[in-house]
């Protein structure tokens, strides 16, 4: 299991809460996405394994034998579920439950070659730190992408010198917008930039099924406008000077 330096299992959830909240507030309601963090992007290596190696018996087995109670957890969209090496196959075999349901098959095989599609390649070959799956209505956060953001971005802030609150204008290394607003009080820096990366990665993410016209000119541009505009009412942000 890997650590969580930042803890950003728990950030990502308040930020999910926060979110949602201020949507409540807005009289916007997004109904059924499913929020996944993948603790680490080896786990697609596993998955991938998991999925060329499988036993169709064993497999319909433990599809026809699974608890539909702890499934729960795992398509609840009012938590964020974290996937892990100890729940790996857990994962696995609820993918193949839902997209049974979503695809209305029991072909085994074309339900892997969907995960590997949708999930193991689309994340694999974006390198992104988080991705949405439009056909299954969920977002995916890899934590150990995001890490490194984090980690970039305070490496750059190591030669300011922040005095007491301040709002600071960081580069943006994950979306189309030039810069996005930090505020700090410079009590824990590590922990301000992680909300900051965290809030900005949820509301860009479900932004996309907000923003879900086709026939808008530039989408991205569109949701990443959204994404900064929300942020900023969101936080508040506003009513700060800004300093550096």
């Amino acid at each position: 299991m890997t650590v969580d330096k930042y803890g950003l299992d728990d950030i990502i959830r308040e930020s999910y809460k926060e979110f949602k909240g201020y949507l409540k507030r807005a009289g916007i309601e997004i109904k059924d996405i499913r929020v996944r963090i993948l603790e680490s992007s080896d786990l697609l290596r596993e998955l991938y394994d998991m999925i060329n190696t499988y036993n169709i018996n064993k497999l319909k087995q433990e599809l026809n034998t699974i608890d539909k109670s702890s499934l729960e957890k795992i398509f609840n969209d009012n938590d964020i579920y974290i996937i892990n090496e100890d729940n790996l196959r857990k994962f696995y075999i609820s993918q193949i439950y839902l997209l049974r349901q979503i695809y209305n098959t029991d072909d085994i095989k074309e339900l892997n070659n969907k995960i590997l599609e949708h999930i193991v390649n689309l994340i694999e070959n974006e390198k992104l730190p988080a991705i949405v799956i439009p056909e299954t209505k969920e977002v995916y956060i890899i934590k150990d992408r995001l890490e490194e953001r984090i980690d970039e971005t305070l490496n750059t802030l190591g030669p300011i010198n922040i005095n007491g609150p301040s709002i600071i204008r960081l580069g943006w290394p994950l979306f189309d917008v030039v810069s996005a607003p930090l505020y700090t009080k410079e009590e824990n820096i590590k922990e301000d930039v992680a909300k900051v990366f965290a809030a900005n990665v949820i509301i860009y993410e479900m932004g996309r099924f907000i923003v879900g016209r086709e026939e808008l000119e530039n989408k991205e541009l569109s949701v990443s406008a959204l994404q900064y505009i929300t942020y900023i009412d969101m936080y508040k942000l506003l009513k700060y000077p800004k300093n550096i």
